[in-house]
C-alpha cells in the first residue's frame, strides 16, 4: 500500500482489515531499497491497529501504573497536569522529550529522564497498553490481565479485546471471568441476545463448580443462562446445543437414561485419568506386596489403610481435614523406601502449601524427598 507521503508499506492483513482513509498505528520494520529506480525505503509491517487518540483518564492512569514503584516524583497530579499540557501525546512527549518535560512541569529533569527510561523500555506495546487500560477502567481488571492479553497477543491485543472481550475467558487470561468479560462486552455495545454470550454463561458455572464433581444435571448450565443473560430473548436449549457442536460441553447418558452435562475439557481430563489409570492396572508383573508397613507411630485404623493403599498400584487415601492423610502418606512412602529405596519415588501436590506440608512430613520421618 501507499500512505499519504508516497510511503510503501507492505505486510499481511486480512481482507476488510485494513480501510481508505482510517488513521492506523503500523508495528514492524524499515527495509532498504536494492532498486536505483526506487531508492526509497518501505515499511514492513507486521500488525497494524486503528489510531484511537486516548482520554485523559486513560493516559493519566497508564502513566501512573508505569511509574508506579519507581522514585520519579511523578504521581497523579502531575500526570494530570502532563495531559493539560500535551494531551493524548502526554506518554510520547514525556518519553522522547523528558527535559522539555521538566521545564513544563517545573519538575527535576533528572527524574523525568528516569520516567523517561522507564517508558522507553515498554514503548513496542505503549499505545496498546493504554488502550487496555482505557478499556479496563472501573471494570476490575488487574495488571497482570493487560500483561497476559499483550504476551498472547502482542500489539494487536487491545485490537482483538475491543472486538470480543470473551477472548479473555476463552483464552483463561488472568483475572477474566466470565461476570467481568461479560461487562466489558454489554459496555462495548455488545448484542445483549448473542448466543455465545448464553452458551459462555451456561459453561462458565461447570467451570467454576468447586464439588469436584466433573457432570452436572443439564438444568445447572440452564439455570446459569438464565440468571446472567437476563432481561432478552434467551434459547438455553439452542445455546446447550450449539455448546456442544463448538466442544464447550461434552454429554453424557446413564443408565437411567438422564443426560448430564460437562465441560468438554474436564471430561476429556476425565477420560484421561480413567485411561491412565485402566493401564496402571492392566501392567504386569503384578504389583510386589509392600503391605508390612514400616512402624510409624500410627494407630491400628491408621495402620489398616496405609497396609491397603500398599496393596495395589493405584490406591486413594481419603478423610476430612485432620484425619492424618499427611502422616498416613510419610508411612506409605517409608514402608516403600524401605524395600525398594529411593531411586523411583516422586511426590507431587496440587497447591504450594501442601508440597511444604508434605515435604515436611517427609523430612520429619527421615526421608530426603522434596
Amino acid at each position: 500500500g501507499q500512505l499519504l507521503d508516497g510511503t510503501t508499506i507492505k505486510g499481511q492483513a486480512q481482507p476488510g482489515e485494513l480501510l481508505p482513509n482510517v488513521a492506523y498505528k503500523f508495528f514492524g520494520r524499515w527495509q532498504q531499497s536494492n532498486n536505483p529506480k526506487y531508492p526509497a525505503p518501505s515499511f514492513l509491517f507486521v500488525a497494524a491497529v486503528k489510531d484511537i487518540p486516548h482520554n485523559r483518564e486513560a493516559v493519566v492512569q497508564y502513566i501512573v501504573r508505569s511509574l508506579k514503584g519507581f522514585n520519579t516524583g511523578i504521581g497523579e497530579v502531575k500526570a494530570h497536569k502532563l495531559y493539560d499540557f500535551y494531551e493524548a501525546d502526554a506518554v510520547r512527549q514525556l518519553r522522547m522529550n523528558p527535559s522539555e518535560v521538566a521545564v513544563a512541569l517545573r519538575h527535576d529533569v533528572s527524574k523525568c529522564r528516569e520516567a523517561s527510561e522507564i517508558l522507553d523500555r515498554d514503548k513496542k506495546f505503549e499505545d496498546c497498553k493504554i488502550s487496555l487500560v482505557e478499556m479496563f477502567a472501573g471494570k476490575g481488571f488487574g495488571k497482570k490481565t493487560i500483561a497476559e492479553a499483550i504476551e498472547k497477543w502482542g500489539v494487536r491485543a487491545a485490537s482483538f479485546v475491543r472486538r470480543d472481550p470473551y477472548l479473555l475467558l476463552t483464552n483463561r487470561i488472568n483475572g477474566a471471568g466470565f461476570s467481568r468479560c461479560d461487562n466489558l462486552y454489554l459496555h462495548l455495545g455488545g448484542a445483549p441476545e448473542k448466543m455465545k454470550r448464553q452458551v459462555l454463561a451456561g459453561a462458565e458455572v461447570m467451570h467454576k463448580d468447586m464439588s469436584g464433581n466433573t457432570w452436572h444435571p443439564i438444568s445447572k448450565a440452564v439455570d446459569s443462562i438464565k440468571a446472567k443473560v437476563d432481561g432478552v430473548n434467551i434459547d438455553p436449549a439452542k445455546a446447550i446445543k450449539i455448546g456442544g457442536k463448538t466442544k464447550r460441553f461434552a454429554f453424557y447418558l446413564d443408565d437411567r437414561f438422564r443426560t448430564w452435562i460437562s465441560s468438554h475439557e474436564h471430561a476429556r481430563s476425565e477420560d484421561d485419568i480413567a485411561r491412565i489409570v485402566a493401564d496402571l492396572l492392566s501392567r504386569r508383573p503384578e504389583w510386589p506386596d509392600v503391605s508390612n508397613v514400616a512402624d510409624i507411630s500410627l494407630s491400628p485404623h491408621q495402620r489398616e489403610r496405609v497396609a491397603a493403599a500398599l496393596r495395589g498400584r493405584v490406591s486413594i487415601l481419603k478423610g476430612g481435614p485432620g484425619c492424618g492423610k499427611t502422616f498416613c502418606a510419610a508411612a506409605i512412602v517409608k514402608t516403600v523406601v524401605s524395600q525398594f529405596g529411593l531411586g523411583q519415588i516422586l511426590l507431587s501436590a496440587s497447591t504450594g502449601n501442601a508440597a511444604v506440608r508434605l515435604s515436611t512430613s517427609m523430612a520429619k520421618n527421615g526421608i530426603p524427598i522434596r
